[in-house]
């Protein structure tokens, strides 16, 4: 990264409560983490300041290429999206229905410089597409949050039906 986009970075962090910088081996990233007061994850990130299951997100980073393209099914806030994305250099999808978490790891990906990297899908994975909704609103853990099939405003596709530019 350039010092100049760094220099922005920090700018966006320091006038937002909400983004949190990660640091790594490779270097540190922002991410947005819009339920940090009462998301156990997002509330660990803040305080830690290292991404979320980091020894696990290492040992995916060593299986993977550079320009690998990663499906990140329940993206939660893109904790994982976001570290294989900047510091393994692939290429993610982020399937997430939550919209609220979906918008923050767009957010994420554009103050990293890595819109390119990464694609959002605002929908949940089912065996077969639909309607649903969240069962619960579960505010202390949002990635725990189940979606129930049948009416609702959460669109549900299958893995399958995604169009993916190249192999996973």
């Amino acid at each position: 990264m350039s010092n100049n986009k760094q220099n922005v970075d920090i700018k966006a962090k320091e006038k937002r409560p909400d983004v949190v910088e990660l640091n790594t081996g490779a270097g540190s990233y922002l991410l947005v983490t819009p339920n940090a007061e009462t998301d156990y994850i997002q509330k660990k990130l803040h305080d830690e300041r290292v991404p979320y299951e980091y020894e696990m997100l290492i040992d995916m980073q060593s299986r993977l290429s550079a320009g690998d393209l990663v499906l990140d099914v329940g993206a939660n806030v893109g904790n994982h999206t976001l570290y294989l994305a900047y510091v393994a250099g692939c290429d993610v999808i982020a399937i997430e229905p939550n919209k609220s978490l979906a918008e923050a790891i767009i957010e994420s990906a554009s103050l990293n410089g890595l819109a390119d990297r990464v694609r959002v899908e605002k929908v949940a994975a089912a065996r077969s597409g639909g309607h649903g909704r969240f069962a619960c609103e579960i505010q202390e853990n949002l990635g725990s949050q189940r979606v129930e099939l049948g009416e609702g405003d959460i669109r549900v596709l299958p893995l399958d039906s995604l169009l993916l530019p190249k192999q996973v």
